[in-house]
């Protein structure tokens, strides 16, 4: 399983500047890539997304899985500049969380997508967009299913706590001969003040790698710093992710989904004392860099 990050920003495109100097680990908004296989799952669809989508496009016509989180912009705002939309030879099955009452979300996501095509906000139309286009409603009685050629994927999700709802989801490599591989990805979330949530140590339970949003650190997620308290917001801390990570029992943290208003030397400073922490617990802790690649197994 290959796991590779193409947007670890979170709430705005954050290009490096004079001011805040981004290069490091990137300004581009929400979007992960699991491959194993032949399958490929597109884990939402902020800004990173068009760098992927210039990559499939090097690589010829395939068919993907897109996986959503929820649809507030920073997760859905690189979908109008992915090129492989526009051409025939692409073909994507669109998975929307269920809503709250158990209804579909698909025709949300299609919804969030065409709107975003829709006058005045961009001047290409929905329809010309060319590549098969499918949204479908994750199951709610029991997890997705992905032929991977020798593997399979085995994709598990739950509701997290993010203001208009937000979903994790688990993905897991299996196959007959070689250990189940799991990757976690945990984004816009805001953790318990105390203990842990149940449905992120579900996910997370032995995971090879979660990645985690960590947007805040503790002083702005309290209000001693910035515009106030950020509690309600939907995000959390990395100390709040590590408590989580240490109770599931995962091996390796990625924090990412990085406030625009952290810059690199901000990043690393908040990295190496999570990483301090992490490793008293045997934990590996890093901070998410855009565009490495991690592998599992």
């Amino acid at each position: 399983m290959r796991v590779r990050i193409w947007g670890t920003r979170g709430s705005i495109p954050t290009p490096s500047a004079p001011d805040i100097p981004t290069r490091r680990y990137g300004g581009d908004t929400s979007c992960v890539s699991v491959a194993a296989g032949d399958a490929l799952v597109i884990l939402d669809a902020g800004t990173g997304v068009r760098h992927l989508g210039n990559e499939l496009m090097r690589a010829g016509p395939r068919s993907a899985t897109v996986l959503f989180s929820h649809f507030h912009w920073d997760h859905i705002q690189g979908f109008p500049f992915f090129v492989p939309a526009y051409h025939q030879d692409f073909s994507f099955d669109i998975y929307a969380p269920p809503s709250k009452d158990g209804g579909s979300q698909a025709n949300v996501a299609q919804a969030a997508l065409e709107q975003q095509h829709a006058s005045p906000f961009f001047p290409v139309p929905f329809c010309a967009l060319k590549a098969r286009l499918r949204f479908l409603r994750l199951p709610t009685d029991g997890p997705l299913r992905i032929p991977a050629g020798a593997s399979r994927l085995v994709i598990h999700h739950a509701p997290l706590s993010h203001p208009g709802g937000c979903h994790g989801y688990r993905i897991e490599e299996q196959s007959d001969d070689a250990p189940t591989r799991v990757f976690v990805y945990l984004t816009d979330n805001e953790h318990p003040a105390e203990g842990t949530s149940p449905a992120v140590q579900n996910l997370a339970k032995g995971a090879d790698l979660v990645l985690m949003d960590s947007q805040f650190t503790e002083d702005e997620y309290e209000g001693r710093s910035g515009y106030g308290p950020r509690i309600g917001w939907g995000h959390s801390t990395w100390k709040a992710c590590l408590r989580e990570t240490k109770e599931a029992g995962a091996k390796r943290l990625l924090l990412s989904h990085h406030d625009p208003g952290h810059d690199d030397s901000f990043i690393t400073l908040m990295e190496r004392a999570a990483r301090s922490e992490g490793a008293k617990h045997g934990i590996r802790v890093e901070a998410a860099v855009q565009f490495r690649e991690y592998e599992i197994g």
